[in-house]
Parts: C-alpha cells; structure tokens; sequence
C-alpha cells in the first residue's frame, strides 16, 4: 500500500487523479466524457471532463481509493482496481496556482468500470457522452485534458485495441504512485 502524504509535504502541492474510462460503442474504442454544470471563473462557458479529482489525505488509503471513490461520486459505478484492468498513468501535469493555493500534480489515467447505467452527480449536469479523443477535441474541453488529448502517445491504439492490451514495458501503474514528493520528482516533476 502507497503512505499518506506526509502534512508537510500536503502544504505544497495536492495530487488529483482523472480516469479516461474506455467502452467499446459502435465497433470502436470510446471513453466516458462529461460535461460539467459549473461555469469556473475565467470560463465563459461549461467545459468536458472526465470523472476524477483530488486525493483527500485522511480519507483516501491511496491514489487508487481516491480515483475509485471520485469515480463512483460522479458515475455511480466502481473501477477495476486490480489486474491488468487497473488504472496505468498516461499523463503527468502540474497545474500551477496563485498563492496561497498550493500546486496540483494532476494523474490522468485509463481505468476500467464495468458496463451499466451512469448516474451522475451534480458537478456533471451537463451531459454524458462516449467520444473519441478526436471527437472530445472538437468540442470545448478543459484545457489540462485537452493537453492530454492531443498527445498522439497514449491514443495510438484507442481506435481500435482494447486499451488494456497495450501492455508496455515500465507502463505506470496508479497503484505504483507514492504521493512523497521524492517519489514524484522521479516521475518527472520538480521537487
């Protein structure tokens, strides 16, 4: 099991999770987009996201636990959290906030949710839809995902693999994360 972050360390940065959930519609690869009710300030307009958000020390055992229990918050259905269909980190970013915010090192991930009904929570009023990365950029998506959405890497596959087959050496399981900001700096961020 992945530690808690420690409470010096939560003063610097927060660490959100996002789930790319992926369902075969149609004879094609699609993920689970949802668009948001809330207009944030400096939008003019709601945006696409996925289900995801921040890891709660205290409550959260580890990243995996926080992206489940956002997952559910927002769908209603659980992911997959162990196996090859647990979640494997595509995208690492971090999103720089005005003091006295701290940072955010946001994950991006593909999990797996069994099939069934969406119920979505109040924070996705807007609309749920199946659509490829290509389909999603068309439209007015949040601007961190849509980063993730032009990035050809992770999305060489989506059109017609099961995402869970793209088995690479060193693929980053969510599972493996420690949120230590030593453990993070290895993944690529600035400590």
């Amino acid at each position: 099991m992945m530690p808690c972050m420690s409470a010096p360390n939560a003063a610097l940065f927060e660490v959100g999770v996002k789930a790319l959930l992926p369902a075969l519609v149609r004879g094609q690869w699609r993920f689970l987009f949802m668009t948001r009710s809330v207009v944030f300030p400096g939008e003019n307009e709601l945006r696409l996201d996925i289900p995801g958000g921040r890891y709660k020390p205290g409550i959260d055992q580890d990243l995996v636990g926080a992206l489940d229990r956002e997952v559910i918050e927002e769908t209603g259905r659980e992911i997959v959290t162990r196996g090859l269909a647990a979640p494997f980190v595509i995208a690492r970013q971090v999103i720089q906030r005005p003091e006295p915010n701290p940072n955010v090192v946001r994950l991006t991930c593909v999990a797996s949710a069994p099939a069934g009904r969406i119920i979505t929570s109040s924070e996705h009023q807007g609309g749920v839809d199946y659509l490829t990365p290509a389909e999603a950029l068309n439209r007015n998506v949040d601007p961190y995902l849509r980063t993730v959405l032009e990035n050809p890497w992770p999305f060489r596959w989506y059109d017609d693999t099961d995402p869970f087959s793209y088995l690479t050496p060193g693929r980053a399981m969510l599972s493996d994360v420690d949120v230590s900001l030593g453990n993070l700096a290895a993944l690529g961020f600035p400590e």
